[in-house]
């Protein structure tokens, strides 16, 4: 048994020696050869690609001023528009791929920094703070480190405050490696993406006359290569042209209700921009539709001379500047009324004829015997009255003097019924009972029995 012991102790002696020898050679390899970074495919290593952007990057010579589909430069913008996207792609995928190495050290920024180059941006921008950096708090490497070039101050101040509070873990020198050569790769990428945008800013003019003119040359080239080539943007409704190239937008500690969490690139165009915030919805509205029907008009309105030389997009352009002018203006003074003129000093209107107004002058018309009341007697000094009760003398004019051959007939006042006017009887005994007691005869109690009751 002993026998058996002391070999197993040596064979652990053994083991731990050679552990002991492996880790000592381990630390004497420099860093780089511990183990070699993993390949990433990226189109930067395609030779396609790189011939591709060798003629993008030349400078362009143009000879005439409209694009034929045989040209050279032509054929250059329609695989811009398929490797535009392949680009988008790639940086999408280092994104997401850093984003989850990262994320051990500060878990938080994700969430605050929403663009993927500016991500990335800010991340390369600690990692290089951290290497210089003597101390490892996080905090003491963000108040280091400025983002001021590239992000907003709102948002640079939320990174600050986040950071001082974060709890992650502190990355070893393989995954600080692994994260610069990846963001290394996409900001080549990047570069290569505007050096496109470039070059198809300076073929817009040619390639699409009508929607530069509406948006500029720049903000074209970028709606048309998000959107992969003038064909799919004219074929498209100008509704879904406003999610083409948009992106979220980190409020930054503002309160996301009032303000918008997606950002398209129609929102970047000049004439949205300088609009007051009430009116910028219309804006967007307005030159989602012209540039809906600028694309149209450049891809298949060709034979109209108009519309290769811009003339329809700056038509368009100064409908859109013309109607946000009209909607921005103040709405118009509230005018002074002066008062109306008094009745008394307007002039009389002339009453209209008809059976109405002889019906009317017949029924307030006077009678004779008012128009003879009105009269006085021709040679007569004094004055014709009748004593008429309480009110006295009453003047009553020619009333009752001879004319002609006769009197004028005064009219006969009407007997009116007072309250207290019996009716006349009808022979009933309710009647009777109305008329006095003197007319009812005496009826005994006899007499109520018998039969020769008479009246």
């Amino acid at each position: 048994m002993s026998s058996l012991a002391e070999s197993f102790l040596a064979d652990l002696e053994d083991i731990e020696e050679e552990a002991t020898l492996l880790t000592s050679m381990k630390s004497e390899l420099p860093e780089s050869e511990e183990a070699p970074l993993p390949e990433f495919p990226t189109l930067l290593h395609d030779p396609s690609f790189q011939e591709y952007m060798e003629s993008v990057r030349r400078p362009v010579a143009l000879t005439s001023l409209s694009l034929a589909k045989s040209d050279q430069e032509f054929l250059l913008i329609e695989k811009s528009n398929t490797i535009t996207p392949l680009i988008d792609s790639e940086i999408s995928t280092i994104h997401k791929y850093v984003v989850q190495i990262y994320s051990k050290r500060f878990p938080e920024l994700d969430q605050i920094v929403l663009m993927s180059m500016d991500y990335l941006r800010v991340v390369h921008r600690l990692v290089l703070a951290a290497d210089s950096a003597s101390s490892s708090d996080l905090h003491s490497i963000i108040s280091r480190t400025d983002f001021s070039d590239f992000l907003p101050n709102n948002i640079s101040v939320t990174i600050t405050v986040t950071g001082s509070t974060s709890n992650g873990v502190v990355l070893t020198r393989r995954d600080t490696q692994i994260i610069l050569s990846r963001i290394q790769t996409a900001l080549s990428l990047d570069k290569s993406k505007l050096d496109i945008l470039n070059f198809l800013q300076n073929l817009m003019p040619l390639f699409a006359p009508n929607i530069t003119a509406l948006l500029g040359p720049f903000l074209a080239a970028q709606l048309v290569s998000s959107a992969g080539g003038i064909t799919s943007l004219a074929t498209m409704p100008s509704q879904n042209i406003e999610s083409v190239g948009s992106h979220k937008r980190s409020t930054g500690g503002l309160s996301s209700s009032s303000v918008s969490t997606r950002v398209s690139l129609i929102s970047s165009c000049d004439l949205v921009t300088t609009c007051p915030v009430e009116t910028r919805k219309r804006a967007v509205r307005l030159v989602l539709g012209k540039a809906a029907i600028c694309a149209r008009v450049d891809q298949f309105g060709s034979s109209d001379p108009s519309s290769s030389l811009g003339q329809i997009g700056e038509k368009l352009r100064q409908e859109i500047v013309d109607s946000l002018i009209k909607t921005n203006e103040p709405p118009p003074a509230r005018a002074v009324k002066p008062l109306p003129i008094p009745q008394d000093l307007l002039p009389k209107k002339t009453r209209r004829g008809g059976a109405r107004a002889r019906r009317f002058k017949e029924k307030y018309a006077l009678t004779e015997t008012q128009k003879q009341a009105n009269r006085m007697q021709f040679g007569s000094t004094t004055e014709v009255g009748e004593i008429d009760g309480d009110i006295g003398v009453v003047d009553r004019g020619m009333i009752g003097m001879e004319i002609g051959e006769g009197r004028i007939r005064q009219p006969q006042q009407k007997k009116q019924k007072t309250k207290n006017s019996q009716p006349q009887s009808s022979g009933s005994l309710m009647d009777l009972a109305a008329v006095g007691t003197s007319t009812i005869p005496k009826i005994s109690k006899n007499d109520l029995f018998s039969s020769n009751i008479s009246f």
